[in-house]
C-alpha cells in the first residue's frame, strides 16, 4: 500500500512538472495526475534501457515520472495532430 501511494505522489508531482514542462498548463488537474502515474510506469520502463543513469531517492522518482509524462503528453500530442489533419 505504501508503495501505491509513493508512486501516486511522485506521479502527481512529475505529471504536473510534465505539464509544465510542455506549456501545456499551469495549474494543476485530474489530468497531470493521471499522466504523471502512466508517466512513472513508462518511465521506469524506458529509462531501464539506458543504464548508466540511475534515478533513485525522491528526486529520481520524480524525474522519471516526469520523464513518462513528457513522453506520454508528446505522443498524445503528435496522435491528435495527425487525427485532425486527416
Amino acid at each position: 500500500m505504501t508503495s501505491l501511494l509513493w508512486w501516486l505522489i511522485t506521479g502527481s508531482i512529475g505529471g504536473w512538472l510534465a505539464g509544465y514542462l510542455m506549456h501545456r498548463d499551469k495549474t494543476f488537474d485530474i489530468t497531470d495526475v493521471i499522466i504523471g502515474v502512466l508517466g512513472a510506469l513508462a518511465g521506469g520502463f524506458l529509462l531501464t534501457f539506458i543504464p548508466f543513469l540511475r534515478l533513485e531517492g525522491v528526486i529520481g522518482d520524480i524525474l522519471k515520472s516526469a520523464f513518462g509524462a513528457v513522453v506520454l503528453t508528446w505522443g498524445y500530442e503528435w496522435y491528435r495532430q495527425r487525427e485532425l489533419r486527416g
